[in-house]
């Protein structure tokens, strides 16, 4: 009995770990010790006693995001994501068990890490949620521990943050005559913080541009609302007037719905504000011809044609009416190399990967958030500047406006909410010359290497278990 309700309290520290570290809100230090618990039983006790814990602390951990997912989820998809979450923490549980008797005491620290790489990948590539959802992003206001996804991606990241916690467990399981074999996590960790760390203090931005984000958050007009899009768009126009001259205007995404019938006399108004104020102007918008949408960005440049991105990762359901973008859109501003993404496309690797190989300095994006999940958004959006090499400007409605340089660091941030009044952040944005990171030239295959290592492991044992059998 007493062996049962350590398990149950293993369970449920471990859960309030997976919430508060690993939620939308998280405690970054719990970030690095939610598991260790649950890797520590999954060395020392049965399969059966792991798993039950592993269940346990994923119905808490991830069964806290309920309200959330139900907001914008039908209630069967609801608990298909959060069973699906709790799948996968019992499967990187069951292959700690099982390698950790196995493989030699130095391999030990590295099962969790490989492990729950891999399957971050594998939800990365299967799901059509992306990076949604990855643990990655808890350390959005770490930018030491940020920069290893220069390197590796943000998958760098969840392979920082899974080993603390493993080396931790196998630590507190072994015998003092091992922990000499054990040194090598704790080297990687302190070199890794260290190079981050090296990278911040040796950054070299000497130019800046000036960037505003505007946004309100009141209800947006429908397609045949004229006189909405009227008092809206006077309401922008009131804004923008009292920037500073000569300023990126970002706006958020899908401030207005608008019938391709009336789009040439928007675009007229957006552009005579361009012009006369000399500020490029980034607006999202839906454009609607019959029962067929495009979610559009629009940029405006003084004295030259709009330039056109259309989304290219539509949100399932929500967006059942519109039609995916397939090309980027780059602009050049005042010298600086411009490029638009819009919000849910950096859930993806692309087009942001794509960006970072056209040597695009500043990632311009229209954004739209569901109200518990704006700072998530906006460090998931700083965290794909990181690793691509840019600055990034997100103006989101219902969520955080949010200038970040290429190093992942805040230069500017507030909330959206402005009680339906417009709500502006300016800022010098620092930008450097464009030059390609790790990850572009060749660290995009660190997770494929993780998974490929899993797969051999597997491989080996199940290799191992057919010859036992035939003795």
């Amino acid at each position: 009995m007493r062996g049962w309700v350590t398990i149950g309290v293993i369970g449920l520290l471990s859960g309030l770990g997976i919430y508060w570290g690993w939620g939308l809100q998280p405690v970054w230090l719990l970030s690095w010790l939610a598991p260790v618990l649950l890797l520590w039983l999954a060395m020392r006790s049965t399969l059966r006693t792991s798993l039950f814990a592993g269940v346990l602390a994923g119905a808490i951990g991830y069964g806290g995001s309920f309200p959330y997912y139900r907001s914008i989820l039908p209630l069967p998809m609801t608990f298909a994501v959060i069973f699906g979450e709790i799948v996968f923490l019992c499967v990187a549980i069951a292959f700690v068990y099982w390698q950790s008797r196995r493989l030699p005491k130095a391999w030990h620290p590295w099962l969790f890490p490989l492990v729950l790489t891999s399957i971050e990948l594998l939800v990365r590539v299967v799901s059509g949620n992306g990076d949604a959802s990855s643990i990655a992003f808890s350390q959005g206001d770490q930018p030491v521990v940020l920069q290893i996804a220069s390197v590796t991606g943000s998958l760098g990241i969840v392979f920082l943050l899974a080993l603390l916690p493993a080396w931790l467990a196998v630590l507190f399981s072994s015998a003092p005559r091992r922990l000499v074999s054990l040194a090598a996590p704790p080297i990687v960790l302190i070199l890794v913080l260290f190079g981050g760390y090296w990278r911040l203090i040796h950054t070299s931005s000497h130019e800046t541009v000036p960037v505003s984000l505007v946004c309100m958050d009141s209800r947006m007009p429908r397609s045949d609302d004229a006189e909405g899009r009227t008092r809206l768009m006077r309401s922008y126009a009131t804004a923008i007037a009292g920037l500073p001259a000569q300023t990126l205007v970002v706006m958020p995404e899908r401030i207005v719905n608008i019938p391709q019938s009336d789009l040439e006399a928007l675009d007229r108004q957006f552009w005579d504000l361009a012009t006369q104020f000399k500020h490029p102007i980034l607006a999202g918008g839906a454009v609607w011809e019959r029962d067929r949408a495009s979610n559009q960005a629009r940029l405006y440049l003084p004295s030259q044609p709009c330039l056109v991105y259309q989304k290219q990762h539509l949100v399932p359901g929500l967006e059942r009416a519109f039609g995916p973008g397939t090309k980027e859109v780059v602009a050049s501003i005042g010298g600086t190399r411009v490029g638009v993404a819009i919000c849910r496309d950096l859930f993806f690797e692309s087009p942001s990967f794509q960006y970072g190989r056209l040597g695009v300095q500043v990632l311009a994006v229209p954004g739209w958030d569901f109200p518990p999940d704006g700072w998530f958004r906006a460090r998931l959006a700083l965290v794909r500047g990181v690793e691509n090499g840019m600055a990034v400007a997100r103006s989101a409605r219902q969520g955080m406006l949010t200038l970040s340089d290429r190093y992942g660091r805040i230069i500017a941030e507030r909330s959206s909410d402005g009680n339906g009044s417009p709500v502006t952040l300016t800022g010098m944005l620092p930008v450097e010359p464009a030059r390609q990171t790790l990850y572009l030239k060749g660290g995009w295959l660190f997770p494929w290497v993780c998974l490929a290592l899993c797969l051999v492991l597997v491989v080996r044992s199940l290799w191992q278990q057919v010859r036992a059998g035939k003795r």
